[in-house]
């Protein structure tokens, strides 16, 4: 695999299909950039000193790359692929998003051309092209060229989303017939794991919450694109006292004052934890704590995860209907997922809708019924890794 960035302690995309095609009785190799830390990443801090080095995890090999040019964290190539390429000799080659590599990967293809050559793609007009620079320049100017280039050596196309897809289509000009929807999935081997071992029953039991309480999780990435603040105070307006919050997540230090504010509205509530930072495992456990997820805002894993989780969802980012740049209604096979659209800073819908929840709890384990499916149907793991490697 060719990825910007990689961590094995997260819960991405890179991680699990790493894992999974481990399961499958693969030796992965993944060359990715030298920095660990997710908020330096996203927040374009790479400390270009950092040299070169190795790790490895079970039979998984990480090769952490310095870049042989990086353009305002938007242009970017790892040294020395080439040579990886031949000391590793794939069968198949995953490569995360368009990267400046695929010179690399088309001269290996051509030595060895029954290499299996993949490529996802996770952008959309929601996260992308926001501006003239970003679409004249970077998208149409330098990646789609590129794109059209190597585009008859890809034996597949995998958009992440709907909206990813379109964009693709819209703007790198790859028809439709040529990309075949490969959603982001979840750990269900861990997901039904954590469920075996009631480890929601056990956090319950540490938290002082009642079995038969209501337990409602959010957050994620704390950043004001998530609008956790809507769900703060829809959550506040709620009667009664069996109806707990917990929101899972941190804040960059640039995101760190709407932290503050989200901590702020909150209060000394006594049935609102926050829980800060959490691994993977620890984020099933507290969702398999919940009864039901709520993300008023910006697409996240999250989602996936929740729904693997048995969790009903309700989702308010404007962006998420039908045709929008986080079209989210692939996701909702089996009735197991609400919109909750209302205009910004508003919250009256989203407390009326978790009060109805509160009060008819049928609709929430049916809710839940339809999430267990979806999850089995669409996001699990040992079929989207299979899939990928053309087996």
């Amino acid at each position: 695999m060719i990825c910007d960035f990689y961590n094995q302690s997260l819960s991405y995309q890179e991680n699990l299909l790493e894992r999974y095609f481990g399961k499958l009785g693969h030796r992965v190799s993944i060359v990715t950039a030298t920095t660990t830390d997710v908020f330096e990443f996203v927040e374009n801090r790479h400390d270009a000193r950092r040299p070169a080095s190795i790790e490895r995890h079970g039979t998984t090999t990480v090769y952490r790359q310095p870049y042989a040019f990086n353009f305002v964290s938007r242009i970017r190539k790892f040294k020395g692929v080439s040579d990886l390429l031949e000391r590793e000799r794939p069968d198949v080659i995953f490569v995360h998003d368009i990267q400046f590599n695929l010179s690399e990967v088309s001269r290996y293809r051509q030595r060895y051309p029954g290499t299996r050559v993949v490529l996802d793609y996770h952008a959309d007009f929601s996260n992308s092209a926001r501006n003239w620079l970003s679409l004249a320049v970077l998208h149409k100017g330098l990646r789609r060229p590129l794109l059209h280039r190597y585009l008859s050596m890809l034996d597949a196309i995998y958009p992440v989303t709907p909206a990813s897809q379109r964009f693709l289509n819209e703007v790198y000009g790859v028809s439709n017939d040529r990309m075949t929807l490969l959603p982001l999935g979840c750990d269900m081997d861990a997901c039904r794991r954590i469920r075996n071992e009631r480890r929601g029953r056990q956090l319950r039991q540490q938290y002082g919450i009642d079995a038969k309480a209501l337990v409602i999780f959010g957050g994620g990435k704390l950043a004001r694109p998530k609008r956790v603040e809507r769900l703060l105070r829809a959550f506040l307006t709620l009667p009664g006292d069996s109806t707990w919050l917990i929101i899972a997540g941190d804040a960059s230090k640039d995101d760190a004052a709407y932290l503050e504010e989200l901590r702020g509205l909150a209060g000394s509530h006594p049935r609102i934890r926050f829980t800060g930072w959490l691994d993977q495992e620890a984020i099933l456990a507290h969702l398999d704590l919940a009864d039901l997820a709520v993300f008023p805002g910006s697409q996240s894993i999250l989602w996936q995860q929740a729904i693997g989780m048995g969790k009903p969802l309700l989702i308010g980012e404007p962006k998420a209907v039908i045709g929008g740049d986080q079209e989210v209604g692939y996701l909702n096979r089996h009735a197991n997922l609400e919109l909750c659209i209302e205009p910004e800073g508003a919250h009256a819908l989203l407390s009326a809708r978790l009060s109805a929840l509160a009060a008819d709890r049928t609709q929430v384990e049916d809710m839940a019924a339809g999430a267990l499916r979806t999850a089995d149907e669409l996001l699990d793991w040992n079929v989207i890794a299979t899939q990928t490697l053309g087996t």
